[in-house]
């Protein structure tokens, strides 16, 4: 694994642990919690399969037919979702704010999505 993908995976993970805490803190729906971190979880994981692919040798190719149900939960949340519907009320912010936070998140992961998806077709196809 490059080094800038290994800094990648380190800062996503720590993200994904902080933003578990606060959404704690501030009592946030849990199963929109579950949903997230089980999904980032699991974006995390495929890219560690696709730098080290001997993790995967051997083994049968299910786990990464889940990238597409990943890739359309991620996507859902991301773009299609109401931010004002699932942000707890403490963390409620204008319009302006939730949208930049939206943008950041979708850029942010977007290397996680890509090396996904490039393990799906190298595993499928």
């Amino acid at each position: 694994m490059p080094w800038y993908m290994f800094l990648y995976v380190v800062i996503y993970a720590l993200m994904l642990v902080a933003n578990a805490i606060l959404w704690i803190k501030q009592k946030g729906r849990l199963w929109i919690l579950a949903v997230e971190l089980t999904s980032n979880m699991f974006m995390l994981l495929m890219i560690c399969l696709y730098y080290y692919p001997q993790l995967l040798a051997g083994k049968d190719s299910w786990l990464v037919a889940g990238v597409p149900l990943m890739l359309a939960v991620e996507y859902y949340f991301s773009v299609h979702s109401n931010l004002n519907e699932i942000v707890p009320e403490q963390l409620k912010a204008d319009d302006g704010v939730l949208e930049s936070a939206r943008v950041f998140s979708i850029l942010f992961s977007a290397p996680g999505y890509i090396v996904s998806g490039l393990l799906f077709i190298q595993v499928f196809f």
